[in-house]
């Protein structure tokens, strides 16, 4: 088996994972999910701003690492909380797909900024 059928049964098999984990029971409005929409926003505009005027790399190259980071630091925080709750027991641990949610919304306002301030 190649690198990319591994990597593609890796994948297929930590979202099974975590899915068996989600809970219906979260909340689809609460504390939590403005922490989860503001973070995600605030990370993906501080990275565009890191890229664009720190390191000096074009609007695209910018915009792309910006919401890689965004999606890729909720993504994560989801799988730990998932894996923590299925695998290691911790109580109140679980993947929420309603705070993937608000992840992707911050993410995805913030790259609607960026883009209407510096569309090159």
């Amino acid at each position: 088996m190649d690198a990319r059928k591994k990597m593609i049964f890796l994948l297929i098999f930590l979202f099974f994972i975590l899915f068996v984990s989600a809970k219906n029971y979260d909340p689809m409005f609460s504390k939590d999910k403005l922490a989860h929409f503001t973070t995600s926003f605030s990370l993906t505009m501080w990275s565009y701003s890191y890229f664009k005027f720190q390191k000096g790399f074009s609007y695209k190259n910018s915009s792309r690492n910006a919401f890689f980071i965004g999606i890729t630091i909720g993504l994560g925080k989801e799988s730990y909380d998932g894996i923590s709750g299925l695998i290691f027991k911790k109580r109140g641990k679980f993947f929420s797909l309603k705070d993937l949610f608000y992840d992707i919304l911050g993410t995805s306002l913030a790259m609607g900024i960026i883009y209407s301030l510096d569309k090159r």
